[in-house]
């Protein structure tokens, strides 16, 4: 069995999912601070897979495969490996 999907025609990006570093620790994930700092939900995406895509900072982006989809706020880092997004959560959801 294959660990990590691999990109494909049909899915051209690697989703990663972790905890938001806001909301490690479950005890403060409803505190103020916590809240004003993580903002909207984001994804981050290599400028370079943006601008092929249209795609420009702050854009609403959806997201989905035949499991399901959801609709984000695109974040361009440029930290990234091409082909690969990563949306971070809110673990106490």
């Amino acid at each position: 069995m294959t660990i990590i999907e691999e990109a494909d025609e049909a899915h051209p990006f690697r989703l990663a999912t972790s905890p938001s570093r806001s909301f490690l620790n479950s005890s403060f994930n409803e505190t103020p601070s916590s809240l004003a700092r993580e903002g909207a939900p984001t994804v981050m995406m290599h400028p370079a897979d943006a601008a092929t895509l249209g795609i420009a900072d702050g854009d609403a982006v959806t997201l989905g495969n035949m499991r399901g989809e959801t609709t984000l706020t695109a974040k361009l880092f440029d930290g990234l490996r091409r082909g690969v997004l990563i949306a971070e959560f809110d673990s106490s959801e």
